[in-house]
């Protein structure tokens, strides 16, 4: 995350140096985040403001250890942060 971008990227699990980004968009569309457990990895929600409406977008995580799972809450507690003292200037 920068600080007015937020970029998800793909990583094969066999090809380790390619990096593709999956979805990249301003930090001010994304209306909502959060981390959903399944049964077997978790998935990372994201509810994004378009013109047209809501989007939800769903990623799979995979199998994360508590001390990944941490540092992914607390870029979203960042993100969430962001966009509340952002929305709060207008």
């Amino acid at each position: 995350m920068s600080d007015s971008l937020i970029s998800i990227k793909y990583r094969h699990p066999t090809i380790l140096s390619i990096r593709d980004p999956v979805l990249e968009l301003p930090v001010q569309m994304v209306s909502y985040c959060k981390i959903e457990k399944g049964i077997l990895s978790s998935f990372l929600v994201l509810k994004i403001d378009t013109k047209r409406g809501f989007k939800k977008f769903y990623y799979k995580l995979g199998f994360l250890d508590e001390a990944q799972l941490d540092r992914i809450k607390n870029i979203l507690n960042c993100l969430a942060d962001y966009n509340e003292t952002d929305n709060a200037d207008l």
